[in-house]
């Protein structure tokens, strides 16, 4: 995450399309793992506006600020999108105490929230806005961004592409 590239557990959620982030000032944030977005050279962030805003998951909500920053698949510059939209938190509750961070993958209908998906394909690092979750239910789960792999399906002959209702997601 950032320019700095910190590394942080996230929860993927396909109902939103926000990512948002614990801040390391958050006083309510009960993870270990808080997004430090300042150091010695700087500051990753930019902060969009000085405004509290309010955001809501499910039994989570959230008290904080929008700003643009750097968002990486891994630790690697070529898998960053620069200037994504997300959301900081100052306040939380009803968080998980093991992440950090809920990134939404779910296509925004009004077309004004932020997609990581569509701007990991808009910034060239998917050739596909696609994504897939591979659940076995114990600890060998993941999620591919940008392709389908279907060697990990046991019966890849029944899957099912879901069309999105909305178009954002292209």
């Amino acid at each position: 995450m950032g320019v700095f590239r910190e590394s942080i557990p996230v929860i993927w959620d396909t109902s939103s399309s926000y990512l948002s982030i614990q801040g390391y000032e958050c006083a309510t944030c009960t993870s270990a793992y808080k997004y430090n977005y300042q150091s010695e050279s700087g500051i990753s962030f930019k902060k969009k506006s000085n405004a509290e805003s309010e955001m809501n998951y499910g039994s989570a909500s959230f008290s904080g600020f929008y700003a643009t920053d750097t968002v990486c698949l891994q630790n690697s510059s070529t898998t960053c999108t620069t200037n994504f939209d997300i959301f900081i938190m100052t306040k939380q509750q009803g968080m998980p105490t093991n992440v950090a961070a809920i990134s939404g993958l779910g296509a925004d209908s009004g077309g004004t929230a932020p997609n990581l998906i569509k701007s990991m394909k808009s910034s060239g690092i998917i050739t596909d806005s696609v994504f897939c979750f591979y659940l076995d239910g114990v600890t060998a789960s993941y999620l591919d961004i940008g392709i389908i792999d279907k060697t990990a399906m046991k019966e890849s002959s029944n899957l099912n592409m879901i069309a999105s209702s909305v178009n954002s997601m292209n």
